[in-house]
């Protein structure tokens, strides 16, 4: 009886050495892991903010103050590469389609609300064509911040701006009347809104063409008036759409006013065909014809704009380049559709 119960002391014994051995040796590799874990995490913390770079004004006028355009996250962190999906679901998309008459497409995507973003071919060069015509916007209303009555002046739409029209391919005619006046406003909105080439022929004759100048070099986009084959690349161009978000070049009243004549445009194909109906889009659209080999002209279409999600706005530039506006449109709405979907599944999580 003795013997039996010294022996149930020493099993008990034994027992409580062996837990606390293994107690031991679990906080001894808890201790280890979170040392590591901690190591890692400044270690990426450091590396990511090596990367972060702030987009500043590349002229500036200022003495004490260097104007903020945003920041720049690096699409190559894997550590944060969540979008990789949706990457993968447009590129997967669009080679389904197998379409010949797809020459080449480019995508930026980037989420307003988590800044971060991602990219397809997003530095390759489109011709973006009517695009362009945010830029003369919003040369206007920055010297409308200073002097808001130039947005009163009122312009003539004369016979030789309605001819300009007529010498550029393609161009459709205008719905100004010739020798009626306008206010800028009014053009701004008409160039914007109907996408209107004589409203924008008329805003460039009067535009005072250093400011213009100076808004492509502000922002480090290239300027139109420096080349005849103007090109510009899909994360090149939505800078346009991030600073007007997020009112860093514009005041706040006047990025409002126009995100909000972009989102009264009527082109309701590309991005608004692959949304759903009713969402919110601040947009502009572009088309293009190469017709130097006129058996087979290469049509450039490009819409890029903000979408505005209930919780997870974000900026959507498509570029494309082929033989067939329908298929470059459809391919443009697929895309706005899959992005769509992806920022609505992950924004319910």
């Amino acid at each position: 009886m003795q013997l039996n119960f010294e022996n149930k002391r020493k099993f008990l014994k034994e027992y409580r050495i062996l837990l606390l051995y293994f107690f031991v040796v679990f906080l001894a590799g808890a201790l280890a892991a979170s040392i590591f874990w901690h190591f890692h995490t400044n270690s990426l913390i450091k590396m990511l903010s090596l990367q972060v770079k702030p987009l500043r004004q590349q002229t500036n006028p200022y003495t004490y103050i260097n104007p903020l355009l945003g920041y720049e996250v690096p699409s190559n962190v894997k550590e944060f590469n969540e979008y990789q999906p949706l990457k993968n679901d447009i590129q997967n998309a669009v080679s389904q389609k197998n379409n010949s008459q797809l020459q080449s497409y480019s995508v930026y995507f980037r989420d307003l609300t988590l800044g971060r973003w991602v990219g397809i071919n997003e530095n390759a060069m489109y011709a973006p064509a009517s695009m362009m015509k945010v830029g003369i916007m919003i040369a206007y209303f920055k010297e409308a911040e200073t002097d808001p009555a130039v947005l009163q002046k009122t312009l003539v739409y004369s016979t030789s701006t309605a001819d300009q029209i007529s010498w550029v391919p393609l161009q459709t005619p205008s719905n100004l009347q010739v020798g009626k006046s306008y206010t800028v406003e009014q053009l701004i909105e008409a160039m914007i809104i109907a996408s209107d080439n004589g409203a924008k022929n008329a805003l460039l004759e009067n535009i005072n063409q250093p400011d213009l100048d100076e808004i492509y070099t502000d922002l480090g986009v290239p300027n139109p008036d420096n080349t005849d084959n103007y090109t510009i690349s899909a994360k090149q161009y939505s800078l346009l759409l991030r600073v007007l978000y997020n009112a860093t070049y514009l005041s706040r009243d006047y990025s409002e006013k126009a995100l909000k004549i972009m989102s009264q445009a009527q082109y309701n194909q590309g991005l608004v065909f692959g949304l759903p109906q009713g969402i919110n889009v601040a947009q502009k659209f572009g088309e293009n014809v190469d017709a130097s080999n006129p058996q087979t002209p290469i049509i450039s279409l490009s819409n890029c704009g903000v979408i505005y999600h209930q919780t997870h706005p974000y900026i959507l530039c498509v570029m494309t380049k082929g033989t067939d506006l329908q298929v470059l449109q459809t391919v443009i709405a697929d895309i706005s559709k899959i992005t769509w979907q992806e920022v609505n599944s992950y924004a319910q999580k």
